[in-house]
């Protein structure tokens, strides 16, 4: 009963429109790099890079209602902004995270 109520919650989490845009944001993102290479851009990557973490923290927020998970988002964000201040830090940064997760 308990298992089949998580499977539920589950499909109902993964039908939500903005889990559907986090997957893609997160497929095109990470398996063709996009974020790095949006990154080089001086200023404006890291402008799109903000505007691309919103369905996450709206999804940390207000559909799981998880103020641990949105403050780590907002963390990892808020980090790739102030590293993308440093000239390629940014690149650099997207890049071992990708690598890494």
């Amino acid at each position: 009963m308990n298992e089949e109520k998580r499977l539920q919650r589950r499909q109902r989490l993964m039908g939500n429109k903005a889990y559907q845009t986090m997957e893609g944001l997160t497929r095109y993102m990470d398996r063709y790099y996009l974020d790095a290479l949006i990154g080089v851009i001086p200023g404006w990557g890291d402008a799109i890079a903000l505007i691309c973490v919103v369905p996450f923290v709206y999804f940390s927020a207000r559909v799981i209602k998880s103020i641990p998970l949105t403050l780590a988002v907002l963390n990892n964000a808020l980090r790739d902004v102030l590293l993308g201040m440093i000239p390629f830090g940014s690149y650099l940064y997207s890049m071992l995270t990708s690598l890494f997760n």
